[in-house]
């Protein structure tokens, strides 16, 4: 299974997030995407799409995500969830979360940062966060992550820099 996992494209979809969605099996996306206009476009282009809402998101957009979704795939239990902190250093609800769910991969977005990491206490567990999409916030790159996985197994992985924040080529969907 090829996933591309991505957050907080905050509206702004760049030409590198379009060109990158045909490739993928699935596309998970960690909060703060946007209005409901941003879901949609997700939606008629990914062949299956999961996603979570963020703390930026319009009220619109609320209405139409979860806060948390919990899936599986290729075996993996997925914790997909927009503020959970850093690894060792949940947030309140989300170490309540990781207690009550024991998923194997935590998926986030919220700090911008892009950061794959050992979950601790799950043992070869990741906590995962693609960094940012977007325009808005502070990174300088923005990134989105793709993964293949087999029968529980990352076979491979890749970060995939879109392009410095702010200065990205191309035509910028505005949704």
């Amino acid at each position: 299974m090829r996933i591309i996992i991505l957050s907080d494209t905050h509206g702004m979809v760049y030409p590198g997030v379009a060109a990158q969605l045909s490739w993928a099996d699935e596309v998970w996306h960690a909060g703060d995407i946007g209005p409901p206009a941003t879901v949609r476009w997700f939606m008629e282009r990914c062949s299956t799409f999961r996603a979570v809402s963020g703390n930026a998101d319009p009220r619109d957009t609320l209405h139409l995500l979860d806060e948390t979704a919990v899936f599986e795939a290729e075996g993996l239990k997925v914790l997909l969830h927009h503020i959970v902190g850093k690894p060792g250093k949940y947030v309140p609800k989300a170490q309540a979360l990781v207690r009550q769910v024991r998923p194997d991969w935590v998926v986030c977005g919220h700090s911008h940062i892009l950061q794959v990491a050992p979950l601790p206490g799950i043992p070869g567990g990741l906590h995962i966060n693609p960094g940012a999409a977007g325009h808005h916030g502070f990174h300088k790159m923005c990134t989105l992550l793709r993964f293949e996985v087999s029968g529980r197994k990352v076979t491979a992985a890749e970060v995939v820099e879109l392009g410095p924040r702010g200065r990205l080529q191309g035509p910028t969907t505005v949704v």
